[in-house]
């Protein structure tokens, strides 16, 4: 089913799946986390001022934010595209009729659909509108993936370093593998050395679907539970107000004090039952609330299941700094 666009790291095995490994690995280092690290924090920065101008409202879409904000960065790091969190409702430009977070979220949740029907019956204006979305969202996404594709392509037509990125290795890793003498002198001990066009694409769908919504997950069931414990709030704060005081008065703090975050570590990395399904927060209670009238940034709303939940697993959380 997750061969929509061409094969990927995760539907194959074998000496496909190798090739795919190879490939795409090189940018997975820690080379790279200082730049996922400066784009994490603009991309929050964006999130808490919008839950900020929210004022007393709140927020009734955690989970929909934290994932804007985990997409936005894997677009940026592993694509080398720049998005603000203020663009997910608008498309960039009038040929597109969705974003690219949006198509990949429709096409994410109607995969089923997608996989079982031709394409072409998917653009037929009597189906159910879910439907249609779900074609529409197929072609734009195949868009997006396109251009970006064909950007990096003409950089290394063009004589272009590449910049370390996912997109980058995909690219350039493919065209090294074809070129590798391996693939001339004993091309049948392999599957033909180098990646389609199809198969890149695989992968860029791949990462993006499975790159962005576990870590969303993550955050959404972590700020339910600083908006449901305020003391787990303070204890954190504590720590960071503490690393800004050791670094200065810098405005932004470099990947650098990453080590020192223990607690922050530690609320990412609680224990399993906080990252209880969203489908069960749904079925226990669908209104929100603002919990025990505590603020986050916002201040943030929260279902009654969830605000149970994370006030049970607070005192575990903070254990584990311990």
């Amino acid at each position: 089913m997750l061969n929509l666009f061409g094969k990927n790291l995760v539907s194959t095995d074998g000496p496909s799946w190798q090739l795919h490994r190879k490939i795409t690995a090189p940018p997975f280092n820690e080379r790279r986390s200082p730049v996922v690290w400066d784009e994490s924090i603009r991309q929050a920065k964006e999130v808490a001022n919008f839950w900020a101008q929210r004022g007393s409202n709140g927020t009734y879409d955690t989970h929909g934010n934290s994932a804007t904000l985990t997409f936005h960065v894997l677009a940026n790091t592993g694509f080398g595209t720049d998005l603000d969190f203020k663009s997910v409702e608008h498309p960039p430009t009038s040929t597109y009729t969705m974003t690219w977070f949006k198509a990949t979220n429709i096409v994410t949740e109607n995969m089923l659909v997608i996989f079982a029907m031709p394409k072409w019956i998917l653009s037929l204006p009597f189906l159910p509108t879910r439907w249609t979305n779900a074609g529409l969202a197929m072609k734009e996404l195949r868009r997006y993936m396109e251009e970006r594709l064909e950007g990096e392509q003409g950089h290394l037509i063009e004589g272009l370093p590449g910049s370390g990125n996912l997109l980058s290795s995909l690219v350039r890793g493919s065209e090294q593998a074809k070129m590798s003498p391996l693939s001339a002198t004993e091309p049948s001990l392999l599957e033909p050395q180098g990646l389609s066009k199809a198969d890149i694409l695989g992968d860029i769908f791949a990462f993006s679907l499975a790159g962005h919504e576990t870590i969303g997950n993550v955050l959404t069931f972590a700020t339910y539970l600083l908006a449901a414990h305020p003391e787990v709030q303070t204890w954190v704060q504590e720590e960071v107000d503490l690393v800004h005081a050791q670094e200065g008065a810098c405005s932004r703090l470099e990947y650098k004090v990453f080590p020192k975050l223990k607690r922050c570590l530690a609320i990412m990395g609680s224990p399993p039952e906080l990252q209880f399904e969203r489908q069960a927060t749904r079925q226990q209670g669908e209104r929100d609330v603002h919990a025990g009238g505590n603020s986050c940034p916002g201040p943030m709303c929260v279902s009654h299941a969830a605000a149970r939940t994370c006030m049970t697993l607070a005192p575990q959380v903070m254990r584990l700094h311990e």
